[in-house]
């Protein structure tokens, strides 16, 4: 972005959001983001938006216009809660703006209650189910879903694609210990996923069903419930089992048995879709996989220019990694195969902490 003091920025966002809301913006407050520019909006009427903006070329018009498809075909579905795409009288749901020097495109989003899951204390077993029915409930509302031929079909996060960007990083990783694990789960990429890729049922996905992508709340009886998934950004036609990889693989960082809090969310998305025995054999490979791309590109961003946020996004990471790395791979699809055939059954023995019968809190 060309230069341009924040509160000239604000006030350039705050107008051009009031155009296309209709309404006048009181406040603009501007969030994280990786590469988009996030800001919360408070309206004049006590109203509450999200906008964003990014560059104005063909490009990011393509990639804007494909992301509100994915969340107009989400709005209907019951318990998917996703934001609304904002739209003026006349249908436009973009408007253009300059920021110093450069145009560009702004679009808003109705506000969603909750607070980022990977910033709550600890994750209730409810609440991880419910993110596996979450990652289902995307798979069906996007099923039939075509990208068009200006849709990108790969990026930097693509997990199927993660080995070639974590080659690209993997000199940023200065522990060994980091090291040798990101290097163990590369060689079950090699063994147990490639030569699988080709026969896994394919679908469009979120694919970045991650912990500060889902919302939840603490409602008045002390539940806690999942209120929103947003940042549609990393969708693409792609392996389907990715969806609840990704989720369950963020689901288990700091948990005491990230085996019970994975099998949690695999149930929960198991009552919404029913995967394949080979999509199963592939889930917990490319679950540590997800982690490894994780740890890997931040800290490659951390080191070049993120600084605070990059260390937020994965400062649980590693601790996990070592974790998954100590178990046989093969053992754990056996397991996940025995627990979706008969989920009563606690998963016991594959790491410390409590089974999952007995997970009701998981910090």
């Amino acid at each position: 972005m060309s230069e341009a003091s924040m509160g000239q920025v604000d006030s350039d966002v705050a107008a051009a959001a009031s155009e296309l809301l209709g309404c006048g913006i009181e406040r603009v407050t501007q969030l994280g983001g990786e590469f988009d520019r996030t800001y919360h909006l408070k309206a004049e009427d006590g109203r509450r938006f999200i906008a964003k903006t990014v560059p104005d070329n063909e490009v990011e018009r393509a990639q804007v216009r494909w992301q509100h498809d994915l969340l107009d075909r989400c709005g209907p579905v019951p318990n998917l809660p996703t934001p609304s795409v904002m739209r003026d009288p006349s249908g436009s749901d973009t408007a253009t703006l300059s920021l110093g020097a450069d145009p560009w495109l702004l679009s808003c989003y109705s506000w969603l209650p909750g607070r980022i899951v990977g910033e709550m204390p600890s994750h209730t077993a409810d609440l991880l189910a419910a993110w596996g029915r979450a990652a289902g409930h995307m798979v069906v509302a996007l099923e039939g879903m075509t990208p068009g031929p200006e849709i990108r079909t790969t990026h930097e996060w693509d997990l199927l694609a993660a080995p070639q960007a974590i080659a690209t990083h993997f000199d940023a990783v200065a522990d060994d210990e980091g090291r040798r694990s990101v290097e163990t789960v590369l060689q079950w990429f090699d063994d147990i996923v490639a030569p699988r890729i080709a026969d896994l049922p394919r679908s469009v996905v979120h694919q970045d069903l991650n912990d500060h992508n889902v919302l939840a709340e603490v409602d008045s009886s002390g539940v806690q419930r999942l209120t929103g998934v947003i940042d549609f950004t990393d969708a693409l036609l792609t392996a389907r089992v990715s969806e609840v990889a990704i989720a369950g693989g963020y689901a288990m960082l700091r948990k005491p048995d990230p085996m019970a809090a994975l099998a949690t969310v695999l149930d929960g998305f198991g009552e919404v879709v029913e995967l394949t025995e080979l999509e199963v054999s592939v889930l917990y490979p490319m679950a540590a996989l997800r982690l490894a791309l994780n740890g890997v590109l931040w800290a490659s961003r951390n080191a070049a220019q993120h600084g605070s946020y990059g260390w937020k996004r994965s400062q649980h990471t590693w601790a996990t990694l070592g974790q998954l790395v100590a178990l046989d791979p093969r053992e754990v699809v056996e397991t996940l195969l025995s627990h979706r055939d008969a989920p009563d059954r606690p998963i016991t023995g594959m790491t410390d902490g409590p089974d999952a019968a007995a997970l009701r809190t998981v910090h």
